[in-house]
C-alpha cells in the first residue's frame, strides 16, 4: 500500500513536469521570434513545420514513451503486490487451519489425561506413605507382596493411559522433555506391573515370607519397590509440563472428573 502511494505520487510529478514542459516550450514556438534561415525557400509547408520543429516532436516522443513507460512498470508493481497480498492471505489461511488442527490433538491428548494423571498421583502417593510407615526395606517388600492386587492394579491403569489414541496422538506436538518423561513413566509403571506379576492375589498378608523366599521372586519385587518411587517422583513432572503446554496452545481446561 505505502509503494503504491509513492508511486501514484512520482506519477503526479511527472505528469506535472510534462505538463510545465510542455507549456514552457509551445510558448517559445508560439509567441518568440520565427525561425530565420536565409538560404532556404519555398517547399512543402507542412514538411517545413516537421523540419523545424523536429527536435520538439522527438521531445515531445520521448516524454510520451516515459510516462508510458513509467505508468506499465506502476501496473506491473501493483499486480505483483496484489499477487503477494493474495498468497500471503492464503498462507495464513493454511497456517492457521494447521494451528487450529494442532491445537485441537494438544487439548484432546491433555484432557482429560491431565486429570487421570493426578488422580493416580493421589492414589501411588497413599501407598507409598503407607508403605513408607514400616520402618525396614524387608517389611516394605512384604507390605508390596501383601497389597500386589492395588499395585497391579496402580500400574495397569496407569499405562492404559498412557496408551490412549488421543493422547498417543497428539504427543508428536508435545516437546522433547514432555515426552521423555511420559516414556520414563510408561516403563515405571510397566516395571511395577512386570515385577508384581508373579504375586497371586490370594498371597495376602499370611504368606508373604513364604513368597519372598523364592530369589527371582524376590528382586522382581525390589524392582517394583523402585519403580512406584519412580512413577510418584515423574508424574508430578509430566502434570506441570502438561500445564505448561495447555498455556502455550491456549487449550481449555477440562471439565471432566479425573479418568
Amino acid at each position: 500500500m505505502k509503494n503504491q502511494r509513492n508511486l501514484s505520487n512520482k506519477s503526479k510529478v511527472l505528469g506535472a513536469a510534462i505538463f510545465v514542459g510542455t507549456c514552457a516550450i509551445l510558448m517559445v514556438v508560439f509567441f518568440g521570434d520565427p525561425f530565420v534561415l536565409n538560404d532556404r525557400h519555398g517547399g512543402m509547408w507542412l514538411r517545413n513545420v516537421l523540419y523545424d520543429f523536429q527536435t520538439l516532436f522527438a521531445g515531445i516522443a520521448a516524454v510520451v514513451a516515459a510516462w508510458w513507460t513509467v505508468n506499465t512498470m506502476e501496473e506491473t508493481d501493483d499486480a505483483a503486490e496484489g499477487r503477494h497480498r493474495e498468497q500471503l492471505a492464503l498462507g495464513n489461511q493454511q497456517l492457521e487451519v494447521a494451528m487450529r488442527g494442532d491445537k485441537i490433538a494438544v487439548e484432546r491428548a491433555i484432557h482429560p489425561q491431565l486429570e487421570g494423571l493426578k488422580g493416580r498421583l493421589l492414589h501411588a502417593e497413599k501407598l507409598h506413605k503407607d508403605m513408607l510407615e514400616v520402618p525396614t526395606i524387608q517389611e516394605q517388600i512384604e507390605f508390596m507382596v501383601d497389597n500386589a492386587y492395588m499395585l497391579r492394579h496402580l500400574a495397569s491403569h496407569t499405562l492404559a493411559l498412557l496408551e490412549r489414541p488421543q493422547l498417543v496422538e497428539g504427543s508428536r506436538l508435545f516437546d522433547g522433555l514432555l515426552a521423555y518423561k511420559l516414556l520414563y513413566l510408561r516403563d515405571a509403571a510397566q516395571s511395577l506391573l512386570e515385577g508384581l506379576s508373579d504375586i497371586p492375589d490370594e498371597v495376602g498378608s499370611s504368606r508373604p515370607h513364604t513368597f519372598l523366599k523364592k530369589t527371582a521372586a524376590r528382586i522382581k519385587v525390589q524392582m517394583s519397590h523402585s519403580a512406584l518411587f519412580q512413577m510418584i517422583t515423574v508424574i508430578p513432572e509430566i502434570v506441570g509440563l502438561m500445564e505448561e503446554t495447555a498455556d502455550i496452545y491456549q487449550v481449555r481446561e477440562a471439565t471432566t472428573t479425573p479418568a
